[in-house]
């Protein structure tokens, strides 16, 4: 299996955990978040999940909308993309930084959209959880396919605004954030930030068009 396979099973599993915004348990207050919350977001959430793409071929471009709009509601876009940023974030504009974000927003919605889009069977079990940083949780998981390990993934959980939200996704201890954050300053090295805004709208754009050729 190659890893292009392999990381889309696993976003898939992730998102079919996390896709649809849960509150329940979170904590209001901004501080740590509850483990046994940050199980439940990640567990409960599946089966909700798979009943909305009951039905749907994984041809189908409304699979990719609707992934879309549920990634929307899970992920913690704004501080993920001000992560992946890294240190550029401070050195711009209040008028970039809105651009910025305005882009990574759509660039990462569907970018992982589409990866997400090509379900299999897979299921995942929950192993543990730890506190993680100051105030978050990380949910350990092993990802299964027909009863067979594929992956051992955790999920980073977060509290926003008495919400739990996806912060990041670590696969066989691999940061899914901080990948993207090295490409990015690979990027900003090499070509500045108006050369990594271009970037994500091109290819924002061919993600845009491939999905209306379908």
């Amino acid at each position: 299996m190659t890893l292009e396979a392999v990381v889309r099973r696993i976003f898939f599993t992730f998102f079919l955990a996390c896709f649809v915004a849960f509150s329940g348990q979170a904590n209001a207050s901004g501080s740590q978040t509850d483990l046994k919350a940050a199980e439940k977001f990640v567990s409960a959430l599946g089966e909700r999940t798979i009943k909305s793409l009951k039905g749907r071929s994984v041809d189908d471009p409304k699979r990719v909308t609707l992934m879309r709009d549920l990634l929307a509601e899970s992920l913690d876009i704004e501080r993920i993309g001000r992560i992946v940023l890294g240190t550029q974030w401070r050195k711009v504009d209040k008028s970039q930084q809105k651009a910025y974000q305005e882009i990574f927003r759509e660039y990462a919605l569907m970018k992982y959209a589409v990866l997400v889009s090509g379900y299999d069977g897979e299921t995942f079990s929950i192993t543990n959880s730890q506190q993680a940083g100051r105030s978050d949780a990380m949910v350990f998981t092993d990802i299964l396919k027909d009863g067979k390990p594929l992956a051992a993934v955790g999920w980073r959980i977060t509290t926003q605004k008495g919400e739990l939200k996806i912060l990041d996704v670590k696969v066989e201890k691999i940061s899914m954030v901080q990948t993207e954050k090295s490409q990015f300053q690979t990027v900003l090295q090499k070509e500045g930030f108006d050369g990594l805004l271009s970037q994500l709208q091109q290819q924002l754009d061919k993600m845009e068009a491939k999905l209306a050729s379908n």
